[in-house]
């Protein structure tokens, strides 16, 4: 007779820890609507809820299909990490604007470029310009040495993760340096230049807590 409850309980108990994860996630997804955050981290009070892109980690994460979003400065809320961001392809769009270290990267044979911000909901956290070039490996390096030299970043470590050459050109290049974190990627380019290779350079900026809050501040 005891055996058989055995199953019973164990149902039971599985039962009100269900019921118990369902609540919790009601409670995580009720704060992240718009008319819970009321503001966006720069005082604007004009949020809504917009669709969210099925692909992104948002939908499949928690099962949200919305994001809280500002109107005014478009800036989006991540229910997964908490912060909220911006893209954009105009440093000057962004309130506080992106940081001039950034704007002023020139790379050689540059294609495109595309910013982004995110905020903890105080400040800046990080700032990221992305850019999409075709040059040589030597050219593409030249231009990060340059701009090192040009703000006074102070390299930390440098790392060079080779590539299989059957499928892909050049290397990965990370550097580490004092609050930026830069990424340099080659790949191979089919068309008529066999030296020159698709570039993708990401340079990211890390705040301080002190300079995210003076950078508000001054907004």
């Amino acid at each position: 007779m005891k055996m058989s409850c055995l199953p019973m309980l164990v149902a039971v108990a599985l039962l009100v820890t269900g019921v118990g994860c369902r609540n919790d996630l009601k409670r995580e997804l009720r704060v992240r609507l718009s008319v819970d955050l009321k503001q966006c981290p720069y005082g604007h009070t004009e949020l809504e809820d917009r669709p969210t892109d099925p692909a992104s980690l948002e939908l499949t994460l928690q099962g949200m299909k919305i994001t809280p979003t500002c109107r005014r400065c478009d800036y989006t809320y991540s229910a997964v990490s908490g912060d909220w961001s911006r893209y954009n392809h105009d440093p000057k769009t962004f309130v506080p604007q992106i940081s001039s270290q950034l704007v002023g990267f020139e790379a050689p044979g540059e294609l495109s470029r595309y910013y982004s911000q995110e905020s903890d909901g105080k400040g800046p956290v990080s700032e990221t310009v992305m850019l999409y070039a075709r040059a040589t490996e030597d050219a593409a390096l030249r231009a990060i040495d340059l701009w090192l030299a040009q703000k006074s970043v102070h390299v930390q470590n440098m790392k060079r993760e080779g590539r299989d050459a059957s499928s892909w050109g050049g290397s990965d290049y990370t550097w580490e340096c004092d609050h930026f974190r830069i990424k340099l990627e080659h790949t191979n380019v089919h068309g008529e230049d066999p030296v020159a290779m698709d570039a993708y350079y990401t340079l990211t900026k890390i705040f301080r807590r002190d300079e995210a809050n003076r950078v508000a501040g001054s907004s």
